[in-house]
């Protein structure tokens, strides 16, 4: 993630786990090149590279990370992903990402699972520990992206999605 002045970016290894697998064990060509623009925007969000972050990304992605859950705070477009950046940069020195799996669920929904590393700005303590994403796809990006707990409550989250009426809003 780039930083202002004074923060440094610390490369993490983007590796893919076992658990990138279809239903049946089968990964349709699509969902395969989107594996792979998510693991190259990761790597690119561990270098500091925007363009490279905003490749997976849809235009009009609708990104609710934790932020969201605390304020309600929920970012939309690629500038509204840039100004998600800002924010981070405000509260962390050091931020990568460490990706571990990306399970499909179903033709448009991925589950990631990765772990955070961070330093606060402020205080210089270290954090580290799991992240889970949501991401709902639209031709071939993230248009959606929605951060949990864990990968049960995501997982929970995306089954009451397919058992919600159309227009339903999450």
């Amino acid at each position: 993630m780039r930083h202002p002045p004074g923060g440094r970016i610390q490369p993490a290894p983007i590796r893919l786990g076992s658990g990138i697998l279809g239903a049946g064990g089968i990964i349709t060509p699509t969902q395969q090149q989107t594996l792979e623009r998510i693991t190259d925007g990761l790597a690119a969000f561990n270098r500091g590279d925007l363009d490279g972050m905003l490749a997976p990304i849809h235009p009009e992605i609708r990104f609710e990370p934790l932020r969201a859950v605390l304020d309600g705070t929920v970012y939309e477009g690629h500038e509204g992903f840039r100004r998600w950046l800002g924010d981070m940069a405000e509260d962390w020195e050091d931020f990568t990402i460490e990706l571990g799996q990306i399970r499909p669920l179903g033709e448009d929904r991925l589950l990631v699972e990765a772990r955070l590393r961070a330093r606060a700005r402020a205080s210089g303590v270290e954090m580290e520990g799991p992240a889970v994403w949501l991401c709902d796809l639209r031709d071939g990006l993230i248009a959606r992206l929605r951060f949990y707990k864990d990968a049960d409550a995501a997982v929970e989250a995306a089954v009451q999605a397919e058992h919600r009426p159309l227009g339903g809003e999450s």
